[in-house]
C-alpha cells in the first residue's frame, strides 16, 4: 500500500508538473509537494488512531464520524472569507 502511495505521489507530481502554465508558478508546485509530504508523514498517525476507534465504536460509526467530521471540516473552509478571498486581486 505504502508503494502504491509512493507511486501516486510521483505520477501526480508529474502530471502537475507538465500542466504547469509557462511561466513557473512556484507556490502551486510547493503546495503540492507540502500536500504529499504532510499526507505521507500523518497517514500512520491516523491509522493509528482509527484502528483503536474503529475497535470501540464499530467501523460503520468511525465512518460515519469521520465522514461528518470530513464534511465540516470542508464547509468551514468554504465558508471562511479569508480562505475565499485568497484568489481575488488585491485592490
Amino acid at each position: 500500500m505504502e508503494a502504491m502511495a509512493g507511486v501516486g505521489m510521483i505520477a501526480g507530481g508529474t502530471f502537475v508538473t507538465t500542466l504547469a502554465p509557462r511561466h513557473r508558478m512556484h507556490w502551486v508546485l510547493l503546495g503540492f509537494s507540502a500536500s504529499c509530504a504532510t499526507l505521507a508523514l500523518t497517514a500512520p498517525v491516523g491509522l493509528a488512531l482509527a484502528s483503536p476507534l474503529g475497535e470501540a465504536i464499530g467501523i460503520r460509526w468511525l465512518f460515519v464520524v469521520i465522514g461528518v467530521a470530513g464534511a465540516l471540516v470542508s464547509l468551514s473552509g468554504f465558508l471562511s472569507p479569508a480562505l475565499r478571498n485568497l484568489d481575488r486581486p488585491e485592490k
